[in-house]
């Protein structure tokens, strides 16, 4: 299709992308992708060169790259609209992994090889990346790949490649020649440094350690593997060469090792299973120390964040978990996806977290700590400010403010010990005979006053205080009170409101009901433990009564033997 404001021609493929051609030019200036099919891995991405208005940390993660149940490698802008579709693989791309910086990453395919891509360096408003080597050797679909994770201030070139296949090898590759930027160079091909036979099933994740002296691999054979590389840069013409020694085997878990990753600050591995747990593992000896539980179904992706202090995980149940691995609990669960997460991206300054699904759902979760913990301490300064003016006003004798303060800070147990004083003052003064109800005018006038949500909460905390024998006493004054200063139908109407109602809802469900069947609710809930407290105030007058006869009875013998005593005499 023709647009002519663009003097482009649109074209819509079958498989649902969208592309935009220059008619002046021929090439394509923009593309659209209808549907993302099932996403498996994900890593973020940061340009080349950064434009000359922005700082570093602005664009820096700026992209982010998705392997999906197709050949071509998606490349989104986080802050955009663009998107590029990166062809090279011939097959199903399984596996991503980026460097250091993020400017170059790598793609494992099941065309059984990997793919060395970097941005241009050209292009600073929009970056494109662009295979520049590639890595051909394994008899088997590339599952995991792994780059190598430091690099000098001198030399920034890129190190090592880590393959691993369903061959049940691992390769490594070396990349000292790759370029870091795409601009006009011919596709290289990687030198293989070494081939370890490393599991008795398919490799599964592969991890290099933050210093590049480890790498750790995990496989349907229920394992993780820790070895030690060995890699010594080109020397003259001496050419580069590495190789692995294993050290040490993790052996635990009751399923398939789905994802391996070294913690960032401590030695320590952590595993996701198919069993369900996420393990961590010593590296000095490699037992297990910690073990999480929580998830319903295989753990596929598990990552550090916070300085090692916590784990982020997804799993087949479609949740991504937060985990304190001090506490060895789950503190948090984020529910977006409707299918397996395979995919767990983590950002330079992780405060984003990124998780795509089976469902074709990318999930971008924010790291809204600080607002939660600035939001929190707020609330509690506001809470101590509330509780000050309380007790101000108790002493300055205001009970109008106090009651409704007390309200609005939804306290009962503050509005009991209010009541309470007022009704042991009313008795001991005998104000009732200034013609109060409470015992105080001031009570009584704010009792008649009370706003319609107001007067259905104390209602409420009427009906809980006088479900106990030794509160009930204030709950029955309060409720005289209200009955005698209020008209029926302004309390059956403060029920009115269903959303006044939901204030204490979340107990019990059917205090959600509006009207008069919440008033309902509430009488039916008052009436029984009324009676039973009338039939104890029964008892204990007849008991009193008791108490008065025996007492004259003693009276009576204490004069009748005086004058006995007197006769003699």
């Amino acid at each position: 299709m023709y647009i002519p404001t663009l003097e482009a021609v649109l074209s819509v493929h079958a498989d649902q992308n969208i592309f935009i051609h220059s008619v002046n030019s021929g090439k394509l200036t923009q593309q659209l992708i209808g549907f993302n099919d099932e996403i498996v891995d994900a890593a973020f991405l940061s340009p080349a060169v950064y434009p000359s208005n922005a700082s570093e940390s602005s664009v820096h993660d700026n992209y982010i790259a998705l392997a999906t149940n197709s050949s071509l490698i998606r490349v989104y802008s986080t802050s955009g609209s663009s998107v590029q579709l990166l062809p090279g693989h011939s097959d199903v791309v399984l596996s991503l992994d980026r460097s250091a910086g993020g400017h170059v990453f790598a793609s494992g395919s099941k065309d059984n090889s990997a793919r060395i891509w970097a941005p241009s360096h050209s292009s600073a408003v929009s970056a494109q990346w662009t295979c520049v080597a590639f890595c051909e050797g394994h008899a088997g679909s590339v599952g995991a790949v792994a780059i190598s994770r430091t690099h000098s201030d001198t030399d920034t070139r890129l190190r090592f490649l880590f393959t691993g296949s369903q061959d049940r090898t691992i390769k490594m590759w070396d990349l000292s020649d790759v370029p870091l930027t795409s601009d006009d160079q011919q596709v290289l091909k990687c030198r293989s440094l070494t081939t370890f036979k490393a599991h008795e099933k398919d490799i599964n994740s592969l991890d290099v350690a933050p210093t590049d002296q480890l790498l750790a691999s995990g496989s349907q054979d229920r394992t993780a593997n820790v070895y030690e590389i060995f890699y010594r840069p080109s020397s003259g013409s001496r050419p580069p060469s590495g190789e692995i020694k294993l050290l040490g085997t993790c052996k635990g878990h009751k399923r398939g090792v789905w994802n391996v990753k070294f913690g960032k600050t401590e030695r320590v591995l952590a595993t996701g299973s198919g069993d369900k747990t996420i393990r961590l593992w010593s590296l000095e000896d490699f037992t297990c120390v910690k073990t999480f539980e929580g998830h319903a179904n295989s753990v596929l992706r598990v990552d550090f964040i916070n300085h090692g202090t916590q784990l982020v995980s997804s799993a087949s149940d479609g949740l991504v978990k937060l985990w304190s691995t001090r506490e060895e609990e789950c503190t948090a669960t984020l529910d977006n996806h409707e299918d397996k997460v395979w995919a767990l991206a983590i950002s330079t300054d992780e405060r984003v977290i990124v998780s795509a699904a089976a469902d074709s759902v990318v999930t971008f979760w924010e790291d809204c700590t600080e607002e939660y913990e600035q939001e929190k301490e707020a609330k509690r300064v506001e809470q101590v400010l509330k509780e000050q003016d309380f007790v101000n006003y108790i002493a300055l004798h205001d009970y109008r403010r106090a009651i409704e303060l007390a309200l609005s800070m939804q306290q009962p147990g503050k509005l009991f010990l209010l009541f309470g004083d007022i009704k042991s003052s009313a008795t001991e003064s005998l104000s009732v005979s200034n013609g109060s109800v409470t015992g105080h005018l001031a009570v009584d006038e704010v009792l008649r006053s009370l706003s319609g949500q107001d007067l259905a909460l104390l209602l409420r905390y009427v009906r809980d205080w006088n479900s106990n024998a030794k509160t009930s006493g204030v709950a029955q004054s309060v409720l005289y009170a209200m009955v005698k200063l209020r008209p029926i139908e302004d309390i059956v109407s403060a029920f009115g409101n269903e959303s006044l109602d939901a204030l204490s809802s979340e107990a019990n469900p059917r205090k959600q009901a509006g009207g008069r069947t919440a008033f309902k609710d509430l009488i039916d809930s008052l009436i029984p433990y009324t009676q039973r407290h009338l039939s104890r105030l029964g008892r204990l007058v007849q008991e009193s009564f008791v108490l008065d006869y025996i007492l004259s009875e003693m009276d009576g013998e204490i004069f009748e033997g005086e004058g006995h005593v007197v006769a003699d005499e």
